[in-house]
C-alpha cells in the first residue's frame, strides 16, 4: 500500500523470490476500513495464502493496522506488517499534497507557494499527474484525519512488525512522515514492532537496497524459510536495474519540466500580483496568469514566449521597463489582456 510507483523495485525482488504481492488498488483514506476490506477480498481470494503480511509506505503504513483489523474479522490471517517511514500526527499545510507531487520535478519549492497554480502547470505538462495529485490529495485529507488515532491494541502482540524508519531530513516530507518523530510516535501505537534505521530521507528509502534487504530478511524470518544466497543476490541485480530505469524516468520528467513554458515562473503568492481571467484566452494563458514572474527581463520573457505569443528575445542587461519599450504594443496587447490599460509616458505607449 502506499504510492505503488515506488515500490516497483521492491517488487521485482518479490518476484525473483516468488513472494506473492497484490497491490491494493482502490484502498484509500476515503474509505473506512471495514470497506478497505471488502475491495481487497476478491484479490485474496484468487491468491489463497496460509498467511499473509501487509507493506505500507508513507501513508499506505498509515491505512494498514486499521485494515489489518478489519481482515481479522473477515477471518483472513494476517501475521506480520512492514510499515516504512509512516506518517505521523504534526500541522499538515493545506498545500502539502501538491508540494509532494512537485518534488519529483522540482528542487526548490518557496514556502509561500501558489499551489493551483503550480498544479495547474504541472497537470498541463504531465497530463499523468492528474491522478497522482487526486491520489495526493485524498492521503492529505487521510492523514489530516489520522491525526487522532489511537495506539492500535486491537492490532495484537502477535502481529509480527517491522518498522523501517528513514534517518535523513527532506525539506518538504520529513515534517509530515518518517525518520524521528515517526520512530516515537509509531512505536507507542505498536509497542511489539522491531525498528531498523535505513540511511536514506523519505524520498529515497523505498529506493534503498537496505530496505529491501531487510524485507525480504523478514518475511523469510516470518515463513520460517531460510532464503538463498544466489537468490538475494539475483533479487539484488533486479531491485539495482529497475531502481535505475526508474531513476532515469524521474530525471526524464525534471528534463521535460525544466523546458517546458512554465520552467522560468515564480510560483509564490504575492498581494496585488495581476491576474487574467476571460473565456477568450487558452488555458495556457489562464495557467500562466495565476503565476508571479520573476523580476527583470527572465520574468517578461518568460511570459511572452510561455504564453506562445512570441519567441523569447535574447535580450541582456535590460531592465523591465527598458524591455516593454522595445516590444511591440500588439503583442503586449495580446499577451496581458484588456483588464491591462496603456498609456503614454514621456512619448512612450506604457
Amino acid at each position: 500500500m502506499g504510492p505503488f510507483f515506488h515500490l516497483r523495485a521492491i517488487d521485482a525482488w518479490f518476484d525473483v523470490l516468488s513472494i506473492t504481492h497484490i497491490p491494493m488498488e482502490g484502498v484509500t483514506f476515503e474509505t473506512d476500513a471495514n470497506d478497505q476490506a471488502r475491495k481487497i477480498l476478491p484479490m485474496l481470494q484468487l491468491e489463497p495464502l496460509p498467511s499473509s503480511c501487509l507493506l505500507g509506505y508513507s501513508a499506505g503504513s498509515n491505512i494498514a493496522p486499521g485494515l489489518l483489523i478489519s481482515l481479522k474479522s473477515h477471518a483472513v490471517n494476517v501475521g506480520c506488517m512492514v510499515l516504512i517511514d509512516p506518517g505521523y500526527t504534526s500541522f499538515k499545510p493545506p498545500d502539502i499534497a501538491t508540494r509532494i507531487i512537485a518534488t519529483s520535478v522540482i528542487d526548490y519549492i518557496p514556502d509561500d507557494l501558489d499551489a493551483a497554480a503550480l498544479e495547474d502547470a504541472l497537470v498541463a505538462t504531465f497530463p499523468s499527474f492528474k491522478a497522482r495529485f487526486a491520489a495526493a490529495h485524498s492521503m492529505a485529507s487521510g492523514l489530516a484525519r489520522g491525526q487522532t488515532m489511537e495506539a492500535y491494541s486491537d492490532v495484537g502482540v502477535d502481529t509480527h512488525t517491522l518498522l523501517l524508519i528513514s534517518t535523513d531530513h527532506h525539506p518538504i516530507l520529513s515534517p509530515i512522515a518518517g525518520g524521528p518523530p515517526a520512530e516515537e510516535e509509531w512505536s507507542r501505537r505498536l509497542p511489539q514492532a522491531g525498528v531498523l534505521h535505513i540511511k536514506s530521507n523519505h524520498a529515497t528509502i523505498p529506493y534503498t537496497v537496505e530496505t529491501a534487504w531487510c524485507i525480504m530478511q523478514f518475511l523469510g524470518n516470518f515463513c520460517g524459510q531460510a532464503i538463498r544466497h544466489d537468490q538475494m543476490c539475483v533479487g539484488l541485480r533486479k531491485f539495482v536495474e529497475i531502481d535505475g530505469v526508474m531513476d532515469a524516468a524521474r530525471n526524464s520528467f525534471k528534463l521535460a519540466w525544466s523546458k517546458s513554458k512554465y520552467a522560468l515562473l515564480d510560483f509564490r503568492v504575492r498581494s496585488g500580483t495581476a491576474r487574467i481571467s476571460g473565456s477568450n484566452k487558452t488555458n495556457a494563458v489562464r495557467n500562466l496568469a495565476r503565476c508571479t514572474f520573476s523580476r527583470g527581463s527572465t520574468g517578461v520573457r518568460a511570459l511572452l514566449a510561455g504564453a506562445e505569443y512570441v519567441e523569447a528575445p535574447d535580450v541582456h542587461g535590460y531592465d523591465d521597463v527598458a524591455l516593454l519599450l522595445c516590444l511591440d504594443r500588439g503583442t503586449l496587447a495580446a499577451a496581458l489582456g484588456p483588464e491591462f490599460v496603456f498609456t503614454r509616458v514621456n512619448g512612450h505607449n506604457c
